[in-house]
Parts: structure tokens; C-alpha cells; sequence
């Protein structure tokens, strides 16, 4: 496999920011003209991309299955635009992906690519799946944060700045509520 810690100016973040790519090794892509399939695998809150490299078999199951692995830098931002924030859903569905297939040789097609993550990230993917689901031939959840407009309530008393990041993250409940945060909502 070979591994790259790419790091590059995002427009839509107005920062640097950077991806985990993993790709099979140059004589197995060089074996087929195919570009290749991509699984874009998105973090957790309270860990980062480098994740799924310090902690997985992931390379491993990378080369096994020939295919490309991008896994981004999102912070805690839930995957979203955020309501005072970075425009973090934009940045993983329109921009990294066309960064990405720029630089390797990704497959461009909704059948070629994939979405997963674990937690936030679970819940990042689901989003991408109902929300794009013309550019993804499927996604997957490992522990998602699914229900956050039901976020709110554990937090109110236990731990009040979590409740200010999820009004920054979103808006405050209301607009959780009756926002693209709201992943039964839009699946209904």
C-alpha cells in the first residue's frame, strides 16, 4: 500500500487542512485502467483522521479489497455547515472529493465510491448517504450519533459546553430539529 498524509488549502474551510490517503500498491493500479473504488472514512468526535491508521487493520483490509481509502480532518464539527463555523458538509461532499480524484486516480462514479465512519462520523456518512445519495453507492454507520435532535437532553444538566457546541454546530434545538441535522427527518 502506499500511504500519503496529504495536506492542502481547502476555499470552502479558508484553512489548511489534510486527508489520510491510502492506495493500492502502483503495479496493481498500473494493472487496470479502472479507476479505483474509494471509501472516504470519516473520524469520530473526540478523535481525528489519524484514527483509523494508529488503531485499525484497515491497510490491511485496503489491500486486500484493492481499493483507495480518504480519510479527512474534520474537527468537531459533526460533518456539517455549521451555523457559526466552518462550512464542513460542503468541504466532505463537494470539495474533498473533487480534490481527491484531482490528485489520485479515484474513481469518479456514485458506484465506485463509499462513505463510513464511526460515532460522528457514523453520523457524517448517513448524512452524505440520504442527502447525496446520487453520488454514493452506499454508506455505512459504526456506532452513529444518529438521533441528535434527541442530543440535546442528556447534556443540559451533565455538560453545558457540550450544549454550546451543538448550538454552534447547528443552530441551536430548534433548528436541529427542523434542519438537514435531523437524519430521520430527511429519511422519512
Amino acid at each position: 500500500m502506499v500511504f500519503t498524509d496529504f495536506h492542502f488549502y481547502s476555499e470552502v474551510l479558508g484553512i489548511q487542512t489534510a486527508a489520510y490517503v491510502l492506495l493500492p500498491e502502483p503495479k496493481v493500479m498500473n494493472q487496470s485502467a479502472v479507476p479505483l473504488p474509494t471509501l472516504y472514512l470519516l473520524h469520530g468526535l473526540s478523535d481525528d483522521h489519524t484514527m483509523w491508521m494508529r488503531q485499525t487493520r484497515l491497510e490491511q483490509y485496503a489491500r486486500l479489497y484493492r481499493v483507495a481509502v480518504v480519510m479527512p480532518a474534520a474537527n468537531r464539527s459533526f460533518y456539517m455547515d455549521m451555523a457559526h463555523g466552518a462550512k464542513y458538509d460542503t468541504f466532505l461532499s463537494s470539495e474533498l472529493p473533487s480534490v481527491m480524484e484531482r490528485y489520485f486516480p479515484l474513481c469518479r462514479k456514485r458506484e465506485g465510491r463509499f462513505a463510513a465512519g464511526l460515532s460522528m462520523g457514523g453520523y457524517g456518512s448517513l448524512k452524505l448517504g440520504l442527502t447525496r445519495s446520487n453520488r454514493y453507492a452506499a454508506v455505512a454507520s459504526i456506532s452513529g450519533c444518529l438521533e441528535m435532535e434527541k442530543g440535546y437532553d442528556p447534556f443540559r444538566m451533565q455538560n453545558p459546553d457540550m450544549v454550546r457546541e451543538l448550538d454552534d454546530i447547528y443552530g441551536g434545538e430548534a433548528e436541529l430539529k427542523r434542519g438537514s441535522g435531523a437524519l430521520f427527518a430527511r429519511a422519512a
